[in-house]
């Protein structure tokens, strides 16, 4: 039944979030230089998209456009794409997949490139499953990737083209760059940005960054408090029943548990995904009088899972999530008989689970299912069930 329950929140409130998508006031310019204001549908995209959904107005349908109809779109005070025809460096950035050649391997493509700066210098981005580039140009020149390639060399060393330093040396020179500092550089965002704005600002005086929030990996870390209970079921059947060896059918049992959350909200997709890990402890013991056995199930958890969020306003929003479950035996785990003189282990388990939530401010209330575990099946008289849900409470600090 709860399965059943579970599987109908979901499906409700991925309904209703989907109705509660909202399209931000935007822009694009088609391929014959037409700007067209309307509303897009802002996904905070982590990788650069080929195509973009709008709306020409709030009630208006949805419409597509994408890389081969668009020149530039972006979404107001958020985002800017510029579609551009580049050599892109394709090399493997991947170590057990690196090359010895030092040299880029070019392809020619025709990408969405992210607009990082504007100015007398543009600095731009590219991010998709497999590099992680940054591309500029001077005033109306050719936008070009700047050069950076990791290498294999003998020996299974790492080697490095950091060639964009001789790039920027050659192509943005203004008052004094010390070669010291360039040899500092990192192929990294903040430096490029320092650079390119010192640029700017030396050349005329102004530099306008467009977009360096969205794509700087800030991982925001949220730590809570968890308590809540536990409702368990345990039932075995014996192959001895009729021999005389009882069944067990321990009464539903509720019980307490106690753990902490350690939450890293990814920095892309508008803070909709989180990784957490949340170690607790949970405590189970109950008798079922009338097969005379008791149990005691006492456990450390380290559940490590991911989550995602349906905002519904700046102050609620709803959760799913998954996890995997390590678990560990605090001290014996058993089933047992003490008038027959039997005393079962019980198995350790690792295991997953699923849960639906509901967040307001620093308060959250969680419903979690655990799939049913045998933990007495490594004894073949025995076909066990255990089964779990669980009522969380969490408060954000």
């Amino acid at each position: 039944m709860i399965k059943y329950v579970l599987f109908t929140c979901t499906l409700f409130i991925t309904t209703f979030t989907y109705a509660q998508i909202k399209f931000e006031k935007g822009y694009f310019i088609d391929n014959n230089s037409k700007r067209t204001d309307c509303l897009i549908k802002n996904v905070d995209w982590k990788n650069n998209p080929s195509q973009f959904t709008f709306k020409l107005k709030e009630n208006d349908a949805t419409q597509t456009a994408d890389i081969k109809t668009t020149k530039e779109f972006g979404v107001t005070n958020v985002s800017r794409f510029v579609r551009s025809e580049v050599y892109i460096d394709r090399s493997p950035e991947v170590i057990a997949r690196m090359n010895k050649d030092r040299y880029p391997y070019w392809k020619k493509e025709t990408l969405f490139l992210r607009v990082l700066i504007e100015g007398d210098a543009n600095l731009y981005y590219f991010d998709d499953a497999e590099s992680h580039l940054y591309f500029f140009n001077v005033k109306d020149d050719t936008i070009g990737q700047l050069i950076y390639k990791r290498y294999r060399t003998e020996g299974s060393a790492l080697g490095v083209n950091r060639s964009f330093l001789q790039q920027l040396v050659e192509n943005l020179r203004c008052g004094d760059n010390p070669i010291q500092e360039m040899e500092k550089m990192k192929y990294e965002l903040d430096d490029l940005t320092k650079f390119f704005t010192r640029y700017n600002t030396c050349v005329s005086g102004k530099s306008n960054i467009i977009d360096e929030k969205s794509i700087r990996s800030k991982f925001n870390f949220v730590f809570r408090v968890k308590s809540g209970i536990d409702y368990y079921k345990f039932s075995a059947t014996s192959a001895f029943n009729f021999l005389g060896t009882p069944n067990i059918n321990m009464p539903p049992k509720v019980s307490p548990r106690i753990g902490l959350e350690l939450e890293t909200i990814l920095p892309f997709n508008k803070n909709k995904w989180g990784i957490f890990l949340e170690p607790t402890l949970q405590f189970y013991q109950a008798t079922d009088n009338a097969s005379n056995y008791s149990i005691k199930y006492s456990t450390f958890d380290i559940p490590l899972g991911f989550r995602h969020y349906f905002f519904l306003n700046d102050n609620s929003k709803i959760f799913l999530d998954f996890a995997y479950l390590f678990e560990f035996n605090l001290g014996k785990n058993y089933v047992r008989s003490p008038s027959r003189s039997l005393d079962y282990d019980l198995l350790r388990y690792h295991s997953v689970y699923g849960g639906v939530g509901y967040a307001f401010k620093k308060h959250g209330l969680e419903l979690r299912y655990y799939p049913s575990k045998k933990p007495l099946n490594t004894y073949f008289s025995w076909d066990s069930k255990f089964s779990n849900m669980s009522l969380v409470y969490g408060y954000k600090f």
